[in-house]
């Protein structure tokens, strides 16, 4: 899912060296590919969204991840499960889910501050933890824009993504390298897990 929200303008890339004669459209087209890259390397979105609902796996008694962070709100959690004697609805786990900025929800069941009222407090079947929550930076972070203005400007004078070209003797390379040198600046944005 692409943010809604540009991460760079047209006068950001037209800043550039040589690419003051590229239009603003052409340059909001090469803006919108290298948010897409970004987004693809670092497997999130930046810009702030409110609203989004997320169904999780739920993991008793540990913690359930929310697409990208940072989360700045939650707005309910909801388990899918049956309260005692009844049937399986969305229910609300407002006293049983903590939620940190990095996207994490616990089942607190059980910790201080939360006792255990009887009956089922968290849901325990797949896609079964139904939250609703705001997320995103309302400033995109400056790595990320100077990133898609590199990106952009790499883009513009070379449309057809050259990994390589040859002229005479010399052999360029260019989008792999400025991916590479541009990437290394997003490493702190990469959701990273180890399963």
């Amino acid at each position: 899912m692409t943010s809604p929200t540009p991460y760079a303008l047209p006068a950001d890339v037209q800043k550039l060296p040589r690419m003051s004669g590229y239009s603003s459209d052409a340059c909001t087209s090469a803006i919108a590919w290298a948010q897409s890259v970004v987004e693809d390397y670092t497997e999130r979105v930046f810009g702030a969204q409110t609203g989004t609902v997320a169904l999780l796996d739920p993991h008793p008694g540990e913690r359930s991840l929310l697409d990208d962070p940072p989360v700045t709100n939650v707005t309910k959690v909801e388990g899918f499960m049956a309260p005692l004697g009844g049937t399986m609805a969305w229910q609300d786990v407002t006293d049983h889910a903590l939620w940190t900025e990095r996207g994490e929800v616990y089942d607190a069941t059980g910790l201080p501050g939360y006792p255990w009222l009887g009956g089922p407090t968290w849901p325990a079947l797949p896609q079964s933890l139904r939250v609703t929550y705001d997320h995103g930076y309302a400033d995109i972070p400056a790595a990320v824009k100077a990133a898609v203005v590199k990106l952009a400007g790499e883009y513009l004078p070379n449309p057809e993504a050259y990994i390589e070209k040859r002229i005479g003797d010399n052999t360029y390379r260019w989008l792999q390298a400025v991916l590479g040198e541009t990437m290394v600046g997003l490493g702190q944005y990469t959701l990273v897990g180890i399963a």
